[in-house]
């Protein structure tokens, strides 16, 4: 193995799961400041892990060729949901610095950027600010990762800018399956 992406979960403290209809959901609402607080705790956490594997922080690719002529694990860090920006775009440098590269926008919960693929729809795509994150996430060269993303989302971003997108982990809706989840083709 030479690299694996590590992810902190931004709406993991106010998640809940219905086993009967299988579905992760916010069960809440974050409370003032709770989101980055959270984010700082999980950062802290995964920087121990990195650091007490001696993995090396792949803020380019030359770093993951670096890991692995040492025979190291390269760590590409990552975001599940962007929760934790509460508005605040400076908060994307603070990420960079801290050696974040993949940035999934949603997740679970609807936040101030746009709407996931499993619930009603609030903004119809990206909100004003999702649009002023996406134009900062490409300036930095932070990977806009659409994973949980509405289309209109998926859309939205497409057309904001010329980045190559990722959708980490999804699937293709198809003729014989679909699922919530999943995104069509068009």
């Amino acid at each position: 193995l030479t690299a694996c992406i590590m992810s902190t979960v931004a709406d993991m403290p106010i998640l809940n799961v219905n086993m009967e209809k299988g579905k992760v959901f916010a069960a809440r609402k974050f409370r003032e400041g709770e989101s980055w607080k959270n984010f700082q705790a999980q950062n802290q956490k995964m920087a121990a892990i990195i650091k007490g594997y001696d993995c090396v922080v792949a803020r380019t690719s030359n770093d993951i060729k670096v890991a692995k002529a040492s025979g190291r694990l390269a760590v590409i860090m990552s975001t599940e949901g962007a929760s934790y920006l509460d508005h605040d775009l400076g908060r994307l440098e603070v990420l960079y610095d801290k050696g974040y590269r993949n940035i999934q926008l949603v997740h679970y919960h609807v936040n101030q950027i746009g709407d996931i693929q499993t619930e009603a729809l609030v903004y119809n795509g990206l909100s004003a600010f999702g649009k002023e994150v996406v134009q900062k996430m490409a300036r930095l060269g932070l990977v806009i990762d659409l994973a949980h993303a509405s289309e209109d989302i998926v859309n939205d971003v497409a057309g904001l800018t010329q980045v190559p997108l990722v959708v980490s982990h999804s699937g293709l809706c198809s003729d014989r399956r679909c699922h919530p989840r999943y995104q069509t083709r068009s």
